[in-house]
């Protein structure tokens, strides 16, 4: 078996790595799920130069990157080419095969196929944590046995996790077929008649690469067959969702993709409407939909799509750090400080839990990156609905929860200029005090 050779470019590293076993002090199992990442490409740590965060990634490749992800998680990587130029590959998905009791103790989780799925999930299991930083990965407590010569898989590749930037690049490798990846891979439709792919020369550093892909609105299309895939049969009580509006002005901040912006990727309204919501809940169930103040006649027509009735809403109140109204809102005709949180039912016997008889319908608490809603949410769902429960449209995790989108798992970070008072509360990315 020939060993994997760390100076390459990332994203052949990653597709190396498929296959190949990873054990970290003698537990661990086969690589499933990889990610590439290169300085050339503003989703990468090292978009921006070296720093004291990402100094490990410009130094000698082979070596173990760790770095905090969502405040909460630790993240594994292996640094890729040459000293001096940022490149690594982010071990996203492991299928494991030895210390699985050690995995299940580290993890608190039965589930085999749960131990490993998703980075933050994966470094707990194996017990990697920061004091690992920049230590070899041909050298104890790691190691890692490449792929031999004889084995037959396939590899397959499409756009990485829960970034906003360079969505369109196919930088995430996955053993195909395995059940143990941390989100299923999304098939890439064929372009619609008269839509142009992408043909991309990356950077001339990284060997002339060649990537051809398709715009972020033609993989959006393919939504409906996603999240199928993720829901597989499975009947959900209470549904938690944050769609991602597609707004008609898309000349001021308020747009999320707007292109001085490029926060997130949109949906049309037909597109949300057509998730097909209504064969992943029980025959009684209730739904939480959020939904900005000008696009209200729109979140009705989609709660109405997915077979729920509208009753009630909840009023999220943005207030500032002493308590007052929050003013940066947006609006043509008032300031926007509020945002709605509408409430439906399908089926029968769909009243809230006891506690919902005495829940008042507000939440006032500080904002925090865009369009990211308060964690407030979350105890008040669950203390006034019963479960099973579903987020979709979800960023990060949530322990109790099944979570579905672009931006769920462990990995999601804001990764553009937003408030202090973010998901992540990192001062290399909080530039916007108030």
């Amino acid at each position: 078996m020939a060993a994997i050779d760390f100076d390459l470019p990332s994203i052949e590293v990653a597709r190396a790595l498929i296959g190949a076993s990873l054990y970290v002090s003698g537990v661990g199992g086969r690589i499933v799920e990889t990610e590439a990442y290169d300085q050339s490409e503003p989703a990468s740590h090292t978009f921006g130069g070296q720093t004291l965060r990402n100094a490990v990634m410009f130094g000698p490749s082979g070596r173990a990157y760790v770095y905090r992800s969502y405040g909460l998680h630790w993240c594994l990587n292996v640094v890729c080419m040459r000293p001096g130029h940022g490149a690594g590959v982010l071990i996203r998905a492991i299928e494991p095969t030895r210390g699985i009791a050690a995995m299940r103790e580290r993890r608190g989780q039965q589930e085999v196929r749960l131990l490993f799925s998703g980075p933050g999930r994966l470094c707990q299991a194996l017990g990697v944590t920061h004091a690992m930083n920049g230590l070899r990965f041909d050298r104890p407590p790691f190691r890692l046995v490449p792929q031999g010569d004889d084995a037959t898989f396939k590899v397959a590749s499409g756009t990485r996790i829960g970034i906003t930037k360079s969505r369109e690049l196919h930088w995430r490798f996955v053993l195909a077929g395995s059940a143990f990846l941390s989100k299923p891979m999304r098939e890439i439709p064929p372009p619609r008649r008269g839509a142009r792919s992408i043909k991309h020369t990356y950077c001339k550093k990284i060997q002339q690469l060649v990537v051809i892909c398709v715009s972020s609105s033609a993989m959006l299309t393919n939504a409906a067959a996603d999240f199928n895939t993720f829901v597989a049969g499975r009947r959900f009580k209470t549904v938690l969702a944050d769609p991602p509006w597609q707004f008609q002005n898309k000349t001021g901040k308020v747009a999320p993709e707007h292109k001085r912006l490029a926060r997130y990727a949109t949906l049309k309204l037909d597109e949300i409407k057509a998730l097909p919501v209504e064969d992943a809940v029980a025959d009684s169930a209730h739904l939480y939909l959020w939904v900005p103040n000008a696009l209200l006649p729109e979140g009705l027509a989609v709660m109405q799509a997915w077979g729920f009735r509208y009753k009630a809403n909840i009023v999220w109140q943005k207030i500032r750090k002493d308590g007052g109204p929050d003013g940066r809102g947006v609006g043509f005709y008032f300031r926007n400080v509020t945002e709605l949180l509408l409430f439906g039912v399908r089926g029968k016997n769909v009243r809230t839990l006891a506690p919902g008889r005495t829940q008042v319908n507000t939440i006032a608490t500080r904002k925090r990156e865009h369009s990211r809603k308060p964690d407030e949410q979350f105890p008040l769902i669950t203390s006034c609905s019963p479960g099973p429960y579903l987020e979709m449209f979800a960023r990060g995790e949530r322990p109790g929860w099944a979570i579905w989108g672009d931006q769920a798992g462990g990995s999601y970070v804001p990764d553009w200029p937003t408030y202090a008072n973010h998901s992540q509360r990192d001062p290399q990315t909080a530039t916007l005090e108030f």
